[in-house]
């Protein structure tokens, strides 16, 4: 049985102010039947949510909650490289960071992203992945990064839009933090080395531009077929894939 409360007061008596890469994984019993866990809310797992410096995060073996892993990635903005592992609801996950929807064809006009930065993208053993809302986040972020930003009230208003229906809105840092920052000098400090500085204007619902994807591995997930994999170098022929059954 996955020791939840374990994990929690472990991490809650530390502090990680630079961390750049966080892998979660839970080891599954060998030899009994066995249901994976669901990952544990964020911020009750870490003393300090927001990190603003992480590049890496790994998950594996889990159960997702789709509301609560958005918010989690949400405290995660410079995060460039994303890896699921034998997770269910990922296919949620990926719809979301697509910034739309299935309904809306994972058009966003907003332009309000989750992990804005991210670049490469590995799948394995997701029984849930959907093809099109991997297309559809592929797709969305490259037009997004060749497009100059909307009018900012209208995307002002869109973005009131999605903080409103959201469950529960990100932090912004407390003012201790800010100030912190503002009196380190970035040349002596670890921060301008390991990945972009923690800033007083960040925002999680930031109109932003974002990354273009670079790099999409698809590993063991039966809904996405090799032809439907390739076919995002067709129409992306910067895209690295690969794809494997």
């Amino acid at each position: 049985m996955f020791d939840t409360e374990a994990l929690r007061e472990g991490f809650r008596k530390m502090n990680f102010p630079l961390l750049a890469k966080l892998h979660i994984t839970y080891l599954p019993p060998l030899e009994t039947p066995y249901d994976l866990p669901l990952l544990p809310r964020h911020e009750s797992i870490f003393r300090e949510p927001r990190m603003l410096h992480l590049t890496h995060l790994k998950l594996a073996h889990f159960t997702l909650d789709v509301d609560e892993g958005k918010t989690m990635l949400r405290y995660m903005p410079a995060l460039t490289q994303l890896t699921f592992v034998d997770c269910i609801r990922v296919g949620a996950i990926i719809c979301a960071l697509s910034g739309g929807t299935c309904d809306n064809r994972h058009e966003n006009p907003a332009s309000v992203w989750i992990c804005p930065r991210l670049e490469l993208l590995r799948i394995v053993d997701s029984p849930d992945l959907k093809f099109s809302c991997l297309q559809g986040l592929v797709r969305s972020r490259y037009q997004s990064s060749v497009t100059p930003i909307s009018c900012p009230s209208t995307s002002s208003k869109a973005a009131a839009t999605i903080t409103s229906n959201s469950p529960r809105l990100v932090k912004p840092l407390r003012r201790r933090l800010r100030d912190v920052d503002t009196t380190q000098d970035p040349a002596s400090s670890s921060a301008s080395r390991t990945g972009p500085k923690i800033t007083a204007s960040w925002s999680p619902y930031a109109v932003v531009r974002p990354s273009q994807l670079q790099s999409v591995s698809v590993e063991g997930c039966r809904r996405v077929s090799e032809l439907e994999a390739v076919s995002l170098t067709y129409e992306f022929p910067s895209l690295r894939v690969k794809w494997e059954a």
